[in-house]
């Protein structure tokens, strides 16, 4: 239960620049993969994002919480002209569990989340991050 908690505060941290892996997570890796080179502002355009789970571990779906599960929670920072959201996650995988009394849906290995990237009308020409710890 305890390596499950640390995997989810893991995949708390995120940042957001074109073609950068963010490789600090040792438990999960998240990569941004762009629909285009540039969003202009005042549009919604569709994101990838590459989460690579390290083996033997296991993270959750982003159901509500149990009593056995703490779910998985992709979380950023607040910026005015900039956010991501409507994660769209692939169907888990079914498994049993020691801390579980029920099947548990869990992934692991690779996984691709689409979402939407949301650029605000005051978005300015350059770079952003959405970090959050």
């Amino acid at each position: 239960m305890k390596k499950i908690r640390s995997l989810c505060a893991a995949l708390l941290i995120f940042l957001l620049f074109p073609g950068v892996s963010f490789p600090r997570a040792s438990t999960v890796r998240m990569e941004v993969l762009h629909s285009q080179d540039c969003y202009a502002p005042g549009g919604r355009y569709p994101i990838l994002l590459r989460l690579e789970v390290s083996r033997p571990w296991a993270i959750h779906t982003p159901e509500k919480e149990s009593r056995d599960i703490v779910p998985t929670v992709l979380s950023f920072s607040h910026h005015a002209d900039l956010a991501v959201k409507d994660f769209l996650f692939p169907a888990p995988r079914i498994e049993t569990s020691a801390y579980s009394s029920e099947p548990l849906e869990v992934f692991s290995g690779q996984i691709l989340i689409g979402a939407a990237l949301i650029v605000g009308e005051g978005a300015q020409p350059g770079g952003l991050s959405l970090i959050h710890i």
